[in-house]
């Protein structure tokens, strides 16, 4: 009796954290149909209550959407296969030779992967200034889209948003497994 009381608490809290979770999303995916003055408006109502996919036209128009999704898939598929190609080599050759200075050059690899990223901006920003790579593929910048340089459409920017997690949540949805199998093999068991 207690455990089925237990198994109803717990499914009973794990639903409200999956609502909890996931209603972000759907606000946000509602919000894409929705016109600006209702998305700004002090009385919100989780539907749209005049149904517009205008946002999603104008979308490319304000913050030249396409060009950058393509160049975010761009840039990440390159990053994406040097950093496996480069790791696993480093992986396999600090796992499998014996050589001088191996235990230092770990330690190296290490201590570089606890550099927080906000204290590399500046000097990254100068050596990319002054190697001239500034505004091209070789720096990665990542365009200020929305900077606030215009006001913003708020409907345009969640349509942007909306269509932008589509390919990661299409990827795991197909990988799910994968991911599930991968976590749980790295837990520690005890």
């Amino acid at each position: 009796m207690r455990r089925k009381v237990y198994i109803i608490i717990l499914n009973v809290a794990l639903i409200l954290v999956g609502i909890v979770t996931v209603y972000p999303f759907v606000w946000m995916l509602s919000s894409s149909f929705k016109q600006n003055k209702e998305i700004i408006a002090l009385e919100q109502h989780l539907l749209p209550q005049v149904f517009t996919i205008r946002n999603y036209i104008n979308m490319n128009a304000h913050f030249n959407f396409m060009k950058f999704f393509a160049n975010s898939l761009f840039v990440t598929i390159v990053i994406t296969l040097l950093v496996i190609y480069t790791s696993t080599i480093c992986g396999f050759v600090l796992s499998k030779y014996k050589f001088k200075g191996r235990n230092v050059l770990f330690s190296f690899v290490l201590c570089t992967m606890m550099i927080p990223w906000c204290v590399t901006i500046i000097p990254k920003y100068s050596m990319i200034q002054s190697f001239g790579w500034l505004d091209s593929y070789k720096a990665l910048i990542v365009p200020a889209m929305f900077s606030g340089q215009y006001s913003t459409d708020y409907g345009a920017l969640f349509a942007a948003t909306a269509i932008s997690i589509i390919p990661v949540l299409a990827i795991y949805l197909i990988f799910q497994k994968q991911f599930i199998a991968g976590i749980a093999s790295s837990a520690v068991k005890g």
